[in-house]
């Protein structure tokens, strides 16, 4: 059940990017480093396990609501069951649950009563370990028009948990993709009547990353307002955030360049559901997908005799029964997934080593991590598509 969440015990490293480990916790779990979050897609039982054991990493439950979905919930309350189940894993298990709900509406619609409530008992009961203000795409109007109505929906659910529940847990904040930079303080004023900073902040970048100048401003002025408040211990999450840019030849991976931008934790991209086609059958070693390298931070087809090697030894160690050289086909399936589910464990490991060298104030280290994913070769107007640092910003 949600519970009151503290963010303490920071380090910070600030020489030639911004990174910092802080300790998430509730009264019976912590995250005490860096880290991708969990995520349905992406596991399994072992995978869950390796990760959990020594750190309550988040557990992602990534939620995306219509008000006509809300109304079938709240009169058929098991059909929400059924849904969370759908949309989640091992929610019992010792992970940070936190639900981030997208409520999406259509023109015609508007957010009711019955939806403000049921928003409010399904972050505040059940296996929802920390409230995170949910976010909201209005359809069809312009931006400003979508700022007024988040307001407008930001302050019912404050005014409605507080009703139920007063002074009893914290809030953690969400940014909306449509808020630019100017009216990110517009949004924390909202809640100043809660009894302390939300230290929470997820900023949805929508499926995108650092190329994005309008969310990488978002997220240096949120980095300001703790700055100017005297807070140094705030937790900062970047929800629905884009793995590596598509087309590249081995591309860097995008959410080791953004906790250089002061993240604490990451998530992966959702996409809003739409009819599934059926793909091509796997009949070439470059459609498994791409593994991530710890040695360069840079994602790499299975083509490659030195990452197969690696993958298939940790494959082999997980128990995993495939067999690519001669059931390429009828295995492709179960390998893609064990190719995503590597790759969360890999980064995680990375994670962890990058935590533990802001930690120590391992500057040698951490200078030979910011090295890694710096693509020396100029494009034609001398800008670098997969530059490591932030100067361009």
């Amino acid at each position: 059940m949600v519970n009151k969440y503290t963010v303490d015990d920071t380090d910070i490293y600030n020489e030639d990017a911004l990174m910092r480990a802080a300790t998430l916790s509730i009264p019976s779990k912590k995250q005490r480093t860096i880290a991708k979050s969990l995520d349905r897609r992406f596991m399994d039982l072992g995978v869950f396990n390796s990760i959990v054991s020594s750190n309550n990493v988040i557990n992602e439950v990534y939620l995306d609501l219509t008000p006509g979905q809300i109304i079938e919930f709240c009169d058929e309350p098991t059909k929400y069951g059924d849904y969370l189940n759908k949309n989640s894993m091992f929610l019992n298990m010792g992970a940070l649950n936190v639900f981030f709900i997208n409520l999406r509406l259509q023109p015609t619609e508007s957010i009711k009563a019955e939806h403000i409530v049921f928003l409010n008992n399904i972050l505040t009961k059940g296996p929802n370990d920390i409230y995170v203000m949910p976010t909201v795409h209005f359809d069809g109007v312009d931006r400003y028009t979508q700022i007024e109505l988040y307001s407008n929906f930001v302050t019912k659910m404050i005014n409605y948990k507080n009703s139920r529940a007063p002074g009893s847990l914290n809030l953690g904040i969400m940014i909306p993709p449509y808020y630019r930079e100017k009216e990110v303080k517009g949004l924390y004023k909202l809640y100043s009547k809660e009894n302390a900073e939300p230290t929470f902040v997820s900023v949805d970048f929508k499926g995108s990353n650092i190329e994005d100048k309008k969310r990488m401003k978002v997220v240096d002025t949120i980095t300001s307002h703790y700055a100017a408040e005297g807070i140094e211990d705030y937790f900062m999450y970047g929800l629905n955030l884009r793995s590596f840019k598509q087309g590249l030849n081995n591309p860097v991976s995008d959410e080791m360049l953004i906790v250089r931008s002061g993240l604490n934790a990451v998530g992966a991209p959702h996409r809003v559901p739409t009819k599934v086609h059926g793909g091509s059958k796997i009949s070439q070693t470059d459609q498994l997908g791409v593994v991530f390298g710890r040695d360069d931070y840079r994602f790499h087809y299975l083509t490659e005799p030195e990452y197969m090697e690696r993958f298939l030894d940790w494959s082999s160690d997980r128990g995993y029964r495939f067999d690519i050289e001669n059931r390429l086909t009828q295995d492709g399936p179960k390998i893609k997934d064990a190719v995503k589910r590597y790759n969360l464990v890999t980064e995680n490991a990375e994670f962890f080593d990058i935590s533990t060298a802001i930690r120590k104030n391992d500057k040698d280290a951490i200078k030979d991590m910011l090295g890694k994913g710096v693509d020396p070769t100029p494009t034609e107007n001398g800008l670098n598509p997969n530059q490591s640092t932030l100067d361009s910003f």
